[in-house]
Order: structure tokens, then C-alpha cells, then sequence
């Protein structure tokens, strides 16, 4: 999606909208959980990436408590849980 486009879009909203990035698939491993929120995340970052890429780009982004720092999945958490429970 070029800016332009993401600009437009969000201009059909008022200004004091709330913007937040979803995982909708974190959302739904959460789905029996009181009160939902899990996968939806208010707090992101909005910045310009051009190294080590071949086309510089605009990245929304968010910490993403499933994997660790390095990238490796986060033993702990729930849904790495729920997978390996279901691989044993």
C-alpha cells in the first residue's frame, strides 16, 4: 500500500479515532479469555526502512510478545504452548 492510499483511507475516520494494528489470529487463540484485547495492539511504531532491502518502505510495527528479541518463538507463551502440547 503506497502512503497516499493509507493517508486516504484513514481520512474517513475522525481524527481522535483509535488506529491499532491487529493479529487476528492471536485474537481468536484468545477468544475465551475475559476481557478480550489480545491481539490488538494500540501501541506501534510508524518508521522508514531502507537498509539491507531491496525497495526502502514504510513499516507499521509492534512488539510482538509471541517471539523473543532475537526472533525465536517465546516458549512461553500460549500459543507456542498450545502448539507443542498438540505436537506431543
Amino acid at each position: 500500500m503506497k502512503v497516499s492510499k493509507l493517508i486516504a483511507e484513514l481520512q474517513k475516520f475522525t481524527e481522535d479515532t483509535e488506529v491499532c494494528i491487529t493479529d487476528w489470529r492471536k485474537n481468536i487463540h484468545y477468544a475465551n479469555v475475559e476481557p478480550q484485547g489480545h491481539g490488538i495492539e494500540p501501541k506501534f511504531k510508524v518508521e522508514f526502512v531502507n537498509e539491507d532491502v531491496s525497495i526502502p518502505f514504510v513499516a507499521l510495527s509492534f512488539e510482538n510478545d509471541d517471539y523473543k528479541d532475537d526472533g525465536t518463538p517465546d516458549e512461553g507463551s500460549s500459543i507456542y504452548s498450545s502448539i507443542e502440547s498438540g505436537l506431543s
